[in-house]
Order: C-alpha cells, then sequence, then structure tokens
C-alpha cells in the first residue's frame, strides 16, 4: 500500500491536468483565444509529463535501465510546459510591458542554458545534481515562471476584489483570478520543495522526485489542477453560491 499511495496520487495529477487542459483547449477552438490556448498546451505539457514517466515506469517494473531515457522525455515535454505558463503569464497580465518581456526571455534563456549545459556534462537526464551545476539554471527558469504566475494572479486579485466591493467586477471574475493564484502558488511550494530536496539529497538525483519516496509534487500538482478546473470550469452550484454572497471569493 505505501508503494501505490504515491503513484495513485502521479496518476490523479495526469487526469486532472488531461482533463483541464482538454477543456481549455477545445474552449480557445471556440472563443478564438491565446491566452486559453498557451494555457490549455501548459496544463496538457503537464499532464503529458507524469504520462510518459509513470507508466513506462509502472509497465516495466521500475527497471532502472530505461529510466535515464523516460526521465529525459518527462522533463523535455514538462519544460515545455513551463515556458508555456510563462507566455500565458505574459499576455494575460504584462503584454507590451518591455520588462515582462526581458523576463520572458530570461526565464527561456535559463531553461534552454540549463539543457545545453546538461547536454555538454553528459547529464542530459539531470540524473547527477551534485556534478551539473547546469541544472540549477533549468530549475531556476521554472522557479522565476512560479513566482511571476503567483504574483501577477495574487496582485490581479486583489485589486479585482476591490473592484467587487464597488460592484465593478463580476464575482466569477474576481474568484477566477483568487483561484488562479491559490493554484500558482502551490506550484510555486512545490518547486521550492522539489529543490530544497534537491539540495538535501543531491546524491539520489533527479529521479528521486518522481520515486515513491517523494510523493509532495503530486499532491500540490492535484490540488493546482482541480483549483485550475474550478476557476475556468465552475459548477453552476458554485456559481450560484459565489453570485448570491458578493464576498464569498474573499472566503
Amino acid at each position: 500500500m505505501e508503494e501505490i499511495l504515491p503513484w495513485t496520487g502521479d496518476v490523479l495529477s495526469m487526469i486532472l491536468y488531461g482533463a483541464v487542459g482538454l477543456k481549455l483547449w477545445y474552449l480557445s477552438n471556440r472563443t478564438g483565444e491565446f491566452a486559453e490556448r498557451i494555457l490549455g498546451f501548459a496544463i496538457l505539457c503537464w499532464g503529458l509529463s507524469f504520462a510518459v514517466y509513470d507508466i513506462p515506469y509502472l509497465l516495466l517494473a521500475g527497471d532502472e535501465r530505461f529510466v535515464p531515457i523516460i526521465s529525459l522525455v518527462s522533463f523535455i515535454v514538462a519544460d515545455f510546459g513551463n515556458f508555456a505558463f510563462a507566455i500565458f503569464t505574459w499576455v494575460v497580465f504584462r503584454r507590451g510591458e518591455p520588462w515582462a518581456l526581458g523576463l520572458l526571455v530570461l526565464i527561456a534563456a535559463a531553461i534552454v542554458l540549463g539543457w545545453v549545459g546538461s547536454a555538454l556534462m553528459g547529464d542530459l537526464e539531470f540524473l547527477g545534481i551534485n556534478g551539473n551545476p547546469f541544472h540549477w539554471f533549468e530549475r531556476t527558469g521554472v522557479f522565476l515562471t512560479s513566482v511571476w504566475m503567483a504574483f501577477e494572479a495574487t496582485k490581479e486579485y486583489a485589486s479585482a476584489r476591490r473592484s467587487r466591493k464597488l460592484g465593478l467586477c463580476d464575482p466569477i471574475t474576481c474568484n477566477r483570478y483568487l483561484l488562479w493564484g491559490a493554484a500558482a502558488s502551490l506550484w510555486l511550494i512545490m518547486d521550492l520543495g522539489t529543490m530544497a530536496y534537491l539540495l538535501a539529497d543531491g546524491e539520489t538525483g533527479i529521479r528521486a522526485v518522481f520515486s515513491s519516496e517523494f510523493d509532495s509534487e503530486a499532491i500540490f500538482g492535484t490540488l493546482g489542477a482541480f483549483l485550475v478546473g474550478l476557476a475556468f470550469f465552475p459548477p453552476a452550484s458554485y456559481e450560484r453560491w459565489l453570485r448570491r454572497d458578493p464576498a464569498a471569493e474573499a472566503t
């Protein structure tokens, strides 16, 4: 049972990310909105990153010979999602501001440098943390994305809440900022936990992040995916509750 529960969290994350990502992708086909499309792509990438690691690992009964290749594919897919989240944040909150475009370029450069440097050191799968300083460039790019997402959503929610009190902001929109900020904050905590774990146990390497001994990524990821789904596709009963109580989005 102790071995099964963490994998169950991974599978649940994979399903939730896949469902939310697909719904956003189909929604963007109807609305034509780029922001919804890039967000759907980002969330789908995260779900797929779980799938391309967990499914082969379970089917192969944890055969260590295949860990490097499935780790590589999983991280490539996840980082496409990470950068897509950065693009989404730029498009929705800071498009047209030079400093934000500079931050977007910095994030891309950090992730690319992490991959290129790791490849040159013969550690493209990020399996040797202590001997591969370039991995921390990739981690920094991901971390900056999480900080940016959480900051912008929280800031926008504070503004929307003030407008809501004046009757100038729809309660569903206000609540969406709150839920998105909460999800981004969970992902930020997840990134901090990952970095702390790697610093404490560098010899184990990045494989430990996906092992049955480290399941907080799946826990925070699952909660984040649930909040995003609730934000963009709220049940009718939840919408009625928000509209009935103007202060509900702050609870």
